[in-house]
């Protein structure tokens, strides 16, 4: 239980730098922005 909350917390940090990554360099309506962030969440 314990080693899937660890999961579920790195997954959650993960997928917030790369949103806040993403948003900030305003690529968020680029749709080459949006294949990168799906990429990079995938990539956990």
């Amino acid at each position: 239980m314990q080693q899937f909350l660890k999961m579920i917390l790195n997954y959650g940090l993960h997928f917030f730098n790369c949103f806040r990554i993403i948003y900030f360099t305003n690529e968020l309506s680029d749709r080459k922005g949006w294949i990168i962030f799906i990429k990079e969440i995938f990539q956990v």
